[in-house]
């Protein structure tokens, strides 16, 4: 009888053993797919060149131990506005530091209609059925209509990458009149910058169009704009978007994360 009563003993706290691991282990795979991400502030500016665009949305998270990579936890992903669709995204991560990895969501979107459209949250859908919302700058896009006039053309290489918002690009006036070259901006006018009431272009006459800094309403870690060319002719005004640029995003991801995590 006291060995029955011994082995019932062993059998019970094996038992209390294994279940202990089990919610330990448990409690680690729902710490894992139930991690904070923190994304960047980042800035998308852009027009629609066809049907749709892809763009880049960063951000880190600070990681302890074992822990899932996101490609693993998430299911679908959307932006807090419906006429801003998703066709297709994919997830890349890295670890940067020892308690960090970086990641960047490319995402490839269209919207509905000609209005512009913005978003500044993405709402996550895990794979454990858990939803989360998270802010991640601002979002704005708008299909190409009433853009890119047939006055002007790039010439010479085109910079895509800047450290900071910038621009140097050669344009040539391939109309058959005079234009006066007024500003650029983006589609917020976050960054603006006005030419000289002399900057004129004769037909066919080439221009570099440099400048060293914007002027900016609102700074963001990470941004992708169309820059937006404002010009006149015959007194009328014109708007062409150019190529779309990215600042801040060339920069080691030692770099990004302190861009981020500060």
């Amino acid at each position: 009888m006291i060995m029955k009563k011994r082995n019932i003993i062993r059998f019970s706290t094996l038992i209390l053993l294994v279940l202990l691991l089990l919610v330990f282990f448990l409690s680690i795979d729902t710490k894992d797919d139930d991690f904070d991400l923190l994304f960047a502030d980042n800035y998308i500016s852009c027009i629609i060149p066809g049907d749709s665009i892809s763009f880049n949305i960063f951000g880190a998270r600070e990681v302890h131990g074992r822990g899932n990579l996101i490609p693993e936890l998430i299911s679908d992903i959307e932006f807090n506005n419906k006429n801003i669709r998703i066709k297709a995204f994919s997830v890349e991560e890295a670890q940067v530091t020892k308690d960090h990895h970086i990641f960047n969501f490319i995402v490839e979107t269209e919207i509905v209609g000609d209005n512009v459209e913005k978003a500044n949250e993405i709402l996550i859908f895990f794979n454990n059925q858990k939803t989360k919302k998270y802010s991640i700058g601002e979002i704005t896009l708008v299909n190409n209509k009433n853009y890119h006039e047939n006055d002007i053309e790039t010439i010479h290489s085109f910079t895509i990458g800047y450290p900071i918002p910038s621009l140097d690009v050669g344009i040539k006036n391939k109309s058959n009149d005079t234009i006066n070259v007024n500003k650029v901006y983006d589609l917020n006018k976050n960054l603006n910058y006005s030419f000289d009431e002399s900057t004129e272009l004769k037909q066919q006459e080439n221009y570099d169009i440099i400048i060293s800094t914007f002027e900016e309403e609102k700074a963001y870690d990470f941004y992708t704009i169309t820059p937006i060319l404002q010009y006149s002719k015959n007194g009328q005004d014109y708007f062409h978007n150019m190529h779309d640029v990215i600042y801040g995003v060339l920069i080691p991801d030692e770099e990004k994360i302190q861009k981020i995590i500060n």
